[in-house]
């Protein structure tokens, strides 16, 4: 009787532990599925944390390439001032300071013209002022600006003469605009890279590049940086309106047009230098 009792109990407690340990199975089981459950969720959430993340960094790098290039235009609107200044003020005026600068003028634009920087080792020829890598010559445009009438103001006839204004035509295609000068670089640039072109269309283009300078931003006049080795915003640009007007024209227009184009859009974007240079170099 004892016996049975004992083996009733054991087996009783046998039983408890039994369905202790299919609750523990039932438990774990259970927070393994919620964890299985839940990984996509975290996955999702760690995915949509990086890609917030990466859109942060590239919306702020957009920010500072924007805010550089606003202050670089602003320093060569400053610029321009400055030199008007230094034209009109002080002993002798404008004919004093032009004298100085080299300057009686030997260069008349007409309206689809304007002059830009060349490299001495492409044209072959020695540069103007001693030391430098380039030298300012007369460049046939795509675009038209019109020929305005002399004010005998000397920066501002420079000023009508080589900063364009206003829409050229084939501004609404490429959506940019003479008047939005900062905008208009980012849009070239974009169309650097959504521009595609022929193989023998970007043989044309790569030969362009690799022969237009940055003088005044990575690169200096004694030491010009290649636009195709340049990472600099205004670079892009430059690249973009050779590919857009390769891309978008074919050979309408020739090499040394595009080059003009791009030298027109220069001077927009670096008008200080560009006609303190211009004055220096005696060809305004």
């Amino acid at each position: 009787m004892t016996n049975a009792k004992h083996n009733t109990g054991v087996t009783i407690m046998a039983k408890r532990k039994q369905e202790e340990n299919l609750d523990n199975m039932d438990t774990t089981d259970s927070a393994e599925e919620q964890t299985r459950a839940q990984e996509p969720a975290r996955k999702y959430a760690r995915t949509k944390s990086h890609s917030e993340d990466d859109d942060d960094v590239l919306t702020n790098k957009l920010m500072i390439g924007v805010f550089v290039a606003a202050i670089l235009i602003l320093f060569n609107g400053f610029q321009l001032i400055s030199l008007a200044s230094s034209l009109s003020g002080g002993s002798g005026g404008a004919s004093a300071v032009l004298s100085v600068m080299r300057g009686s003028g030997t260069v008349t634009l007409g309206a689809k013209e304007t002059v830009g920087t060349a490299l001495t080792a492409v044209i072959n020829q020695p540069p103007v002022l001693p030391g430098y890598g380039t030298r300012m010559i007369k460049m046939e445009t795509i675009s038209e600006i019109p020929v305005k009438s002399k004010t005998g103001d000397a920066v501002q006839d420079a000023i009508n003469t080589l900063v364009p204004t206003g829409t050229p035509f084939y501004g609404t295609d490429a959506g940019v605009s003479f008047d939005d000068p900062i905008n208009s670089m980012q849009q070239w640039g974009k169309l650097e890279r959504s521009t595609k072109l022929t193989p023998e269309q970007e043989q044309r283009w790569n030969k362009i590049v690799g022969s237009f300078t940055c003088d005044y931003c990575c690169g200096s006049p004694q030491n010009p940086t290649i636009i195709n080795r340049c990472g600099c915003a205004h670079a892009a640009a430059w690249r973009g309106i050779a590919k857009f007007m390769i891309g978008k024209y074919g050979d309408q227009y020739t090499d040394a047009q595009i080059l003009g184009e791009m030298s027109r859009w220069k001077a927009l974007w670096y008008p200080g230098p560009t006609i303190k240079r211009a004055f220096e170099e005696g060809v305004l």
